[in-house]
């Protein structure tokens, strides 16, 4: 008994200095919901069809049929578990939209009622007249519907601007969460993901890459992110640049010493961004 023993501290006015302790022994627990164990649902429209076989590909059972059934159930539940996701249960009394009032609930009743009368009265007389009640029994649940809807949308537009952590926050993060795409659990899918996202190098440009360590020379005669610049900076000297001729030619003119001085500013950004020995292949 004491181990559904219930404490509480009563608000009832004892005309005194203390207060009442209720006290209730015994199991008062009620089962959840109608005592019946909720089944798990999944998502059958998002099923991979490999995955699952896959996972019943070696399906082995042992001692009596009813620890067979129980293995049995177990690996489904697993093969179901990795082939798909599962569905959130469903409560029955759930709470209701943001936008739903009574004037909604109301114009439902009367929706379904009048739907009800129209698909009774079919061949009979009166069948055209039901369909038409029920035509505008719909409209007017829908204009109601989308007046509550756009007078609510005002209100949280209102409500963020002093609650921006409010009611508008929660909606809108709820929506973009119910959005959201469940990773890939596909084998080949996700290795083409990983192959996009990280390409393989070939061993020969890996070789090339490791040889072709950065410094003075190779940035500024060989390195292919430089072609572009190179090539502008012959056309204005009007001939080639090589390691032997590079001082004569500034020493020409200031017009070759300002061209070979403006080129050179990126190729020290280079050489001060790889001083300790960067790949400019990788």
């Amino acid at each position: 008994m004491a181990a559904g023993a219930i404490w509480q501290i009563s608000d009832v006015y004892t005309a005194s200095d203390h207060v009442a302790i209720l006290t209730t022994i015994g199991d008062h627990s009620r089962p959840a919901g109608n005592g019946v164990p909720r089944m798990q649902a999944y998502r059958v429209e998002q099923l991979n069809s490999q995955l699952f076989s896959a996972a019943l590909q070696s399906v082995a059972t042992e001692g009596s049929a009813e620890d067979r059934a129980h293995q049995i159930t177990s690996i489904l539940a697993n093969a179901c578990d990795s082939s798909m996701p599962r569905r959130k249960p469903y409560m029955r009394h759930h709470e209701p939209t943001f936008w739903w009032n009574e004037r909604i609930a109301n114009a439902r009743q009367a929706c379904l009622r009048a739907r009800r009368r129209y698909q009774r009265a079919r061949g009979r007389p009166d069948y055209t007249a039901r369909q038409e009640e029920y035509r505008v029994a719909r409209r007017q649940l829908k204009r109601e519907i989308r007046s509550s809807k756009r007078e609510c949308f005002l209100k949280l537009c209102d409500s963020a601007e002093h609650d921006p952590w409010g009611n508008a926050y929660k909606i809108v993060v709820k929506a973009v969460y119910a959005g959201r795409q469940h990773a890939p659990t596909n084998a080949s899918e996700l290795k083409q993901i990983v192959e996009t996202l990280f390409p393989a190098i070939a061993s020969q440009q890996l070789s090339q890459a490791l040889v072709s360590v950065e410094d003075a020379q190779h940035v500024v005669f060989q390195c292919p992110r430089f072609r572009n610049l190179r090539q502008s900076l012959e056309e204005a000297l009007g001939g080639p640049i090589t390691e032997a001729n590079l001082v004569s030619r500034m020493l020409e003119s200031i017009q070759n010493w300002e061209a070979i001085s403006d080129t050179s500013v990126p190729v020290k950004h280079c050489l001060c961004g790889s001083s300790m020995g960067i790949w400019c292949h990788l």
